[in-house]
């Protein structure tokens, strides 16, 4: 068996490292290729499929593409050391999400305590250390973000920690990351705050009479879908601030409840899909793998539509994915 000498092994680390901090080592991020390097870098792409286009100073994808498929594209990337290249494969369309979305999720670090100050200190954070060179960009508010209905859609509105959620985004927009948000279509969310479905139809809501130990995840209003779905007002407004990323949370998660989300109008999320840049879908809790391929099917969004895109101008990829123990 060859050995290689340890003067070969340095030159090979040498060259591993140069590649590293001089040059371009991409991964990719669904809006463009993340590349690390020395800055200034500009980007080119050769292959782009038409209604795309490529920032050559962020790398960022924009445009809309007219119909789902699979789009061969070779990235390059060039710096005043050099320049590197990648094939990538765009695969649009209503799918499993294809390569796991990266980044920060306020829950963890914050909970209840979460503002749009510390959201935005987290995004800084993501920026300044370099994650974001590497595919880390989504921003997700989790629970406690949420005030009381209204606006033009009836929709939920940010509280006094979130005053201007449209603001938020397109800071965050402008960065290079992307914005998540958190719902539920109970009534009430796990923080006790106002959920996508109310036992009125107004909307109104009120804090539980109740305690949630021992009635929570049992279907037990006010954690259950009340008799008035507000999805689709809700998916107007994310679509209007620009959301790129909901987690929707509840327990027990079963095609029945699913189904029922989307009636009665048949595409409830199509605003918020439309709308945002690159809709990822977060069915979170329990959602058993035994049920995925129904799952699959549910959070297809029906046919895909004659042109895709939002007011980012990103490019759409719709998403389904969730979190199981079972």
């Amino acid at each position: 068996m060859y050995a290689p000498s340890l003067a070969e092994v340095m030159i090979v680390l040498g060259v591993l490292i140069l590649m590293g901090i001089y040059l371009a080592i991409w991964r990719w991020a669904l809006s463009g290729p993340a590349a690390t390097g020395e800055r200034p870098l500009t980007f080119s792409a050769k292959g782009l499929p038409e209604g795309l286009k490529l920032d050559e100073h962020s790398g960022q994808i924009t445009g809309q593409l007219s119909k789902p498929g699979e789009y061969a594209v070779t990235f390059h990337a060039k710096n005043k050391l050099g320049t590197a290249e990648q094939k990538f494969k765009i695969i649009c369309g209503a799918q499993l999400a294809l390569t796991p979305p990266m980044g920060w999720n306020s829950w963890n670090c914050f909970a209840h305590a979460v503002s749009a100050d510390k959201v935005k200190s987290a995004a800084d954070a993501l920026v300044k250390s370099g994650l974001i060179n590497h595919g880390w960009t989504y921003i997700n508010i989790d629970d406690a973000w949420q005030g009381k209905r209204g606006g033009p859609f009836n929709g939920i509105q940010g509280n006094d920690k979130f005053p201007d959620m449209k603001g938020l985004c397109d800071q965050l927009h402008k960065m290079g990351l992307k914005a998540g948000l958190y719902s539920t279509p109970w009534t009430t969310s796990y923080a006790t705050y106002i959920g996508g479905s109310s036992e009125n139809p107004e909307g109104t809501w009120s804090k539980p009479t109740i305690p949630k130990r021992g009635n929570v995840n049992k279907k037990i209003l006010p954690w259950a879908i009340g008799k008035y779905s507000f999805a689709t007002a809700d998916a107007n407004q994310w679509a209007e601030w620009g959301i790129d990323y909901l987690k929707y949370d509840w327990n027990p998660i079963e095609p029945p409840e699913k189904a029922l989300m989307e009636t009665p109008t048949p595409r409830t999320f199509e605003p918020l899909r439309l709308g945002a840049a690159i809709l990822s879908f977060h069915l979170n809790c329990s959602a058993p793998l035994s049920r995925a391929c129904r799952m699959k099917e549910l959070v297809a969004w029906g046919s895909f539509p004659s042109a895709i895109g939002g007011p980012n101008g990103a490019l759409p990829s719709g998403a389904l994915m969730w979190r199981s123990a079972t």
